[in-house]
């Protein structure tokens, strides 16, 4: 019975231990996602603040516009490709439905083939990622760089005002080693969160009324202030 107690707290300690070390990043942007250990997050933010190591990792990033990507993690391993997962924020909570996911298609493979992508191999449906409701899109195709053929693994997340596109992207070779770490990414993702996570989590109205109610307060402010004033010169 001891040595069976001695196990049962050994696999729990490994479990707590295993849980204590998981990385997650958290956005002021309003989301949050868990991501393999090693792997580093870059953010507009973090590459200007970024260490001389973190440097020579973002550097395998190439020119990533920030101002559109609110954030990437990446394999900073070289194993001749990056291992990535990027996330895109657009205005606007999209419906999770077969019309929205037709248009998804459409929308993406467009966009690529437009480009100049060839896409094959696609793979589309409604899913779930923890709590949250997605459209998940999956493609093969060939790489700009001229690398070969690429995987990519696309969800768009609603959240209560707005959306958010997140990519995973791998060799085809490589792809089956990395899926389960993207998945993860994926169902750890949490919307609406992070420094202005209050708000996002407000219905429309009631940001519209604080909103109006801010700006009733600061007129107020500024009559009770003007008043104040006028009469200080009235009385001088």
């Amino acid at each position: 019975m001891k040595l069976l107690h001695r196990l049962i707290m050994s696999l729990f300690l490994l479990v707590l231990t295993a849980e204590a070390q998981t990385n997650r990043f958290n956005s002021t942007q309003g989301f949050s996602f868990e991501y393999p250990q090693k792997w580093v997050v870059a953010t507009k933010e973090q590459q200007i603040a970024a260490s001389s190591e973190l440097k020579s990792a973002f550097k395998q990033l190439g020119d990533i516009n920030f101002d559109r990507i609110a954030a990437v993690v990446f394999n900073p391993a070289d194993d001749g490709f990056i291992e990535s997962v990027n996330v895109v924020i657009t205005q606007g909570s999209i419906p999770v439905n077969e019309d929205s996911r037709q248009k998804h298609i459409q929308a993406v493979t467009e966009q690529l083939r437009n480009a100049g992508v060839k896409v094959t191999d696609i793979k589309s449906e409604l899913t779930r990622f923890g709590e949250h409701q997605a459209l998940s899109l999956q493609q093969t195709l060939n790489d700009p760089s001229g690398n070969g053929l690429i995987r990519q693994w696309q969800i768009a997340m609603p959240g209560r005002n707005q959306t958010y596109i997140i990519t995973a992207t791998a060799r085809v070779e490589n792809f089956p080693t990395y899926e389960a770490s993207f998945k993860k990414i994926f169902e750890s993702f949490e919307v609406d969160g992070g420094s202005l996570g209050f708000w996002h989590g407000l219905p429309g109205w009631v940001q519209n009324a604080l909103i109006g109610a801010g700006i009733g307060a600061l007129i107020g402010m500024l009559g009770s202030l003007f008043k104040k004033m006028s009469q200080s010169l009235n009385e001088d």
